[in-house]
């Protein structure tokens, strides 16, 4: 079964208030911060060695000299936090100074991060700092050989991502402890491929190469670039390694070469430049570490070396200053400010020629503030001129895109084709892995040729090739993607078998902003392909295309292999027939009913209802419970094939419950239709392929699954203790039914709705207006749940990103015109939040507290 535990990272905009019971907040939260206290069961600690917090707001640096507990007389150790230091989501591990002495429990095992706990302000004076107890029972006692590194903190990657623990650095980072994060290519494991040495890139700030983080514009996305160029065959299977900075405060020194040509107010970082040091740090303990870990290739053709920015100059310092060691060499955005002529002579008396350099650069990389960049153009100038220099003995491809600016995403972009120009095959071209013989040779694309699909007006074909045998007229292979809300049969997105034996489907550009991830199945989760052993696949991605190759205008073929489908008897490890307690937690059981609106009128789903602990009591046998009905109940109690993840309701409850957070009560799934979920909740609007049937689902579940819970279960019959939720259109679905059907719901969760439709302001208004006609009841309680980034991480998306804000605001807002009473009505906007379950889960405790009559 799952860990008892919930997640605690819930932005907090408005707090329920009821007299004479707990208010418990996130301690984050709290301006006048508060006070840790730690216990050292083991005695470890002491003045030489003492205790440390290492965390999410500290780059996870493990001896950070302002992140030092004191003493107290009680033998215990103190840390103050002040607001201002903290972040909207903390986690954190105890240290004695390094990694090799973190905090162990009890049985000298890892531990995984540590969150703050809710605090109770009720309890608390105004502007007294809470005091929070913490027990370490043993610290590890520093002598284990460095290995993989365990994972102190979590990756989310396409693909294998290994820790490899490394000491040292350069400048202030001398002393320091890190991680590498060593990225696998496909098949790195297959037991064919046990003697085969890969190439390998290093690089720099690899903290960002695979996932977002806090206060960062975004990601490289390097794991999906590379995943998808391996499995186009556009590149020859590499490793990334991944070496992050210590912390932004000993960045600057370890990135920055000697020199004497830097602005004046930088005159200082020069004087602290370990440039040098940090060169030698990687040739002799990074390299060679990684060499002793991983298959992977040691001469200097094959060893690359990169980053963007301070890091991408000191990548193409360190390939000046030591030529024999790196052959290939990706600098984005770099400051060449930093290089002496001293250094570019040097190059030219060293230079042994035969490498690929590829540099790109954006056309608007001004940093506000900053003297690295101006309006004249001089960076492009200096990457021009240092392009010159470098080509006359390797193979150069500079990448200037005008629109660019100075961030990850813009790195991102250019990182397709850095990749193909620097592991490109000779056969680029051949995506549909022809026998060798038959390929005729094909160029390596040029960077600048090289685009995204997502991008192209014209859109794109997708063609695949089934080694399965298993699909055929009768069964053809479906496209599921975040693109179609992950729909698994949607009509629309059918393939059509070709006269040459293989699939294709025609797509418009998609309309989504973010990275368009999908899988191939046979019409169902149970029905999806699989690696050719039967085992899960990783979400594609698109891979970029030669632009060079096709007529302007013309829609390019993007052609995949899909070895394998999952089979029929291998739908009961998905669907309905399979055991899932293992997945839960807590007391939950099933129900099948018949029915549903519009084209789902005919099929059967399985209600997943949550028990509270001691339903089954003798004590309780006469009790009856609030209960909360939530839509797409399938992805509310564990994870659904395809999907991102899931709410944690289980253990959220469970949690909650116990503490006496909520009162106890019971939760049911409904499951959606699958390709008719957009007919069931739409109650209005349009979409393509839809027949809006929202007011008969309600109809449907308010006469005939409502009813079959309350003939089993013994649930408390009055409106304000039925509750209703739903994210996305399924929180559309749930503000129609707390509102034009009132008389059934007392309460709703409100999480992400949807805008559908130009006017969508106005239907919500006619539908309250109706409501309000009808002489329903107003919502006793009511949540809204929105993310800040509800859209995307990109900049691009800023506005639409606002506009989403807005929205939750505004139908905040008129439930309050509506008659719902301030206090009886909450707004959560979670910051840096998404579009997905992991967000809706997060923000589900609040969403709890919010409706729960305790």
């Amino acid at each position: 079964m799952k860990a008892l535990t919930i997640s605690a990272a819930v932005a907090i905009l408005a707090i329920l208030t009821l007299p004479g019971h707990a208010q418990m907040v996130k301690p984050e939260s709290l301006t006048q911060g508060f006070i840790l206290v730690v216990e050292d069961q083991s005695k470890s600690a002491n003045a030489s060695k003492p205790i440390h917090f290492a965390g999410s707001i500290n780059s996870w640096d493990p001896g950070h000299p302002s992140f030092r507990l004191e003493p107290r007389s009680d033998t215990r150790w103190q840390f103050i936090f002040e607001q201002e230091m903290l972040s909207e989501t903390v986690e954190f591990k105890l240290t004695l100074g390094g990694w090799a002495t973190v905090e162990l429990d009890a049985d000298g095992q890892q531990i995984s991060n540590r969150q703050f706990p809710l605090v109770d302000v009720s309890k608390l004076a105004p502007g007294e700092k809470p005091i929070i107890e913490i027990v370490v029972p043993q610290f590890s006692d520093g002598n284990e050989e460095y290995l993989v590194a365990f994972e102190y903190r979590p990756i989310e990657a396409t693909g294998t991502v290994k820790r490899l623990e490394v000491a040292g650095g350069a400048g202030g980072a001398a002393g320091s402890m890190r991680d590498l994060l060593v990225w696998l290519p496909p098949e790195y494991d297959v037991p064919e491929n046990a003697d085969k040495q890969y190439p390998v890139v290093y690089m720099m700030d690899g903290q960002n190469l695979f996932q977002n983080h806090a206060e960062v514009p975004g990601e490289w996305r390097a794991d999906e670039t590379a995943t998808a160029l391996i499995e186009q065959g556009l590149v020859e299977p590499f490793i990334i390694v991944g070496v992050p900075h210590d912390g932004n405060d000993h960045r600057w020194s370890e990135y920055m070469p000697p020199s004497k040509n830097l602005p004046e107010r930088y005159a200082e970082l020069a004087d602290n430049a370990s440039g040098d040091d940090h060169v030698t740090w990687l040739i002799n303990e990074v390299m060679p570490r990684v060499n002793r870990a991983f298959r992977v290739s040691t001469d200097r053709e094959h060893t690359g070396i990169g980053g963007a920015s301070l890091g991408g100059t000191i990548a193409l310092y360190a390939a000046l200053t030591e030529p024999d060691h790196f052959g290939l060499v990706l600098a984005e955005s770099p400051f060449l400010g930093a290089f002496s002529e001293a250094v570019w002579s040097l190059w030219g008396a060293t230079d042994p020629g035969g490498r690929r350099i590829f540099l790109g650069m954006g056309g608007d990389e001004r940093l506000e503030g900053s003297d690295f960049w101006d309006d004249e153009g001089t960076h492009i100038d200096a990457i021009i001129e240092a392009a010159a220099r470098l080509s006359s003995e390797n193979d150069v491809a500079l990448n200037i895109v005008t629109r660019h600016v100075h961030d990850e995403n813009a790195w991102a972009e250019r990182l397709p084709g850095a990749f193909s120009f620097l592991f490109g095959t000779a056969t680029a071209a051949a995506a549909d892995e022809e026998p060798a013989d038959e390929v005729n040779e094909s160029r390596v694309p040029d960077p600048s040729d090289l685009i995204d699909p997502q991008r192209l007006e014209q859109g794109f074909t997708l063609v695949v090739k089934d080694e399965s045998g298993l699909a055929s007229p009768t069964n053809p292979i479906f496209f599921a993607s975040n693109e179609n809300d992950w729909n698994a049969e949607d009509e629309a997105r059918k393939l059509t078998l070709r006269s040459d034996g293989l699939w294709a489907i025609e797509l418009d550009r998609p309309e989504i902003s973010q990275r368009v991830e999908f899988k191939f199945t046979m019409g169902g989760w149970g029905r999806v392909e699989t690696a050719p052993d039967g085992s899960p696949v990783s979400n594609r991605t698109l891979p970029q295309v030669d632009v060079s190759t096709f007529p302007k205008g013309d829609k390019p073929e993007i052609r995949f292999v899909v070895p394998a489908f999952s089979q029929p008897e291998d739908v009961s490890e998905l669907l309905h027939g399979r055991d899932r307690t293992q997945d839960f937690t807590g007391d939950i059981r099933t129900m099948v009913v018949a029915g549903g609106a519009g084209r789902a009128s005919g099929m059967e789903r399985e209600l997943q209802i949550w028990l509270p602990e001691g339903y089954d009591a003798r004590v309780n046998r006469d009790t009856t419970y609030p209960v909360l009905y939530m839509m797409d109940g399938q992805n509310i109690f564990s994870v659904t094939p395809g999907l991102p993840g899931e709410w944690h309701a289980d253990e959220t409850a469970t949690e909650m419950v116990a503490s006496g957070q909520i009162e106890p009560l019971i939760i049911v799934g409904v499951p959606n239709a699958g390709r008719f979920r957009f007919d069931e909740y739409l109650p209005f609007g349009d979409l393509p392929g839809a027949e809006p049937s929202g007011e008969e689902f309600v109809r449907w579940l308010t006469g005939t699954v409502m009813p079959a819970v309350e003939r089993e279960y013994r649930v408390d019959h009055r409106r304000e203790n039925i509750g209703i939720g739903g994210s996305s259109l399924g929180g559309l679905i749930s503000l129609y039914a707390a509102t034009m059907h009132a008389d059934h719901f007392g309460r709703a969760i409100i999480e992400s709705c949807s805008k559908i439709g130009d006017d969508a302001e106005g239907d919500i208004q006619r539908m309250l207006a109706t409501a309000k006609e009808r002489g329903m009841p107003v919502p006793e309680k009511i949540y809204f749940g929105m993310g800040s980034r509800e859209v995307s991480f990109s900049d691009r998306d800023t506005e639409r990103n606002a506009l989403y804000r807005q929205w939750a605001t505004d139908l905040h807002e008129w439930l309050g015109d509506y008659g719902v009473a301030e206090e009886d009505r909450m707004l959560v906007i979670g910051e840096g939040h998404h579009h997905h379950e992991l967000d809706w889960a997060e923000r589900f405790t609040t969403a709890l507290v919010a409706t729960s009559k305790r």
